[in-house]
């Protein structure tokens, strides 16, 4: 995995399988993911900090308070 970041450390893309996936891409894919429940996918789009501070379940229940609002 090669990943690209600005000057603030902040993911630009990231390329997995010889595939360069712009920031906006991923971050609609996880979106996609945590609608339709898929905790863990969503969860392997976030940064290795993020998602050693945050177990699928913790995620699920974050997202499913969001958005019931």
């Amino acid at each position: 995995m090669l990943l690209v970041l600005n000057e603030d450390g902040k993911l630009l893309a990231r390329k997995w399988a010889d595939q360069i996936k712009p920031i906006e891409t991923t971050a609609l894919d996880f979106t996609r993911d945590l609608a339709a429940g898929r905790w863990v996918a969503a969860r392997s789009k976030m940064s290795l900090q993020l998602q050693e501070e945050l177990a699928p379940g913790d995620l699920e229940r974050k997202w499913t308070k969001i958005s019931l609002g």
